[in-house]
């Protein structure tokens, strides 16, 4: 199963790329729902991702200098990719701000097109949700 690490966005990466090279891919991200501290048990309209095929919410609190995003999805496989991308974009409230929100993840290629412009508005939307808990 897959450790959730206290480290900076390129560890936090390192590992999950390590971990979905090792296992079967979609295998893991359906259990990742199931230990996350990054689930979101309520969306409201506000906080709906647009551009993905699926719904997708993103909300942000701030604890402790710390900025947490939390996610929820009607798709399983969408809402352990949104749980990842919440994982790397948990950050202090200081490095926020300089993290790679158009960065092209290498797990990205095991996924459809369509998926992976999903991927690219569930990162435009922690920013903007980030960017309203600053």
């Amino acid at each position: 199963m897959f450790s959730y690490i206290q480290g900076t966005f390129e560890e936090k990466l390192q590992s999950i790329e390590k971990f979905l090279q090792e296992n079967n891919t979609y295998d893991q991200i359906f259990l990742l729902k199931k230990h996350s501290p990054f689930f979101l048990s309520q969306g409201t309209q506000d906080q709906l991702v647009q551009g993905c095929q699926s719904q997708v919410w993103i909300n942000c609190k701030k604890e402790n200098n710390e900025l947490i995003f939390l996610t929820k999805s009607d798709s399983i496989l969408v809402e352990g990719i949104s749980l990842i991308l919440c994982y790397l974009y948990s950050s202090s409230i200081t490095i926020f701000p300089s993290l790679p929100f158009t960065k092209e993840f290498s797990f990205s290629t095991l996924f459809s097109t369509n998926r992976v412009f999903g991927i690219k508005a569930i990162q435009k939307k922690i920013l903007l949700e980030g960017l309203k808990c600053l």
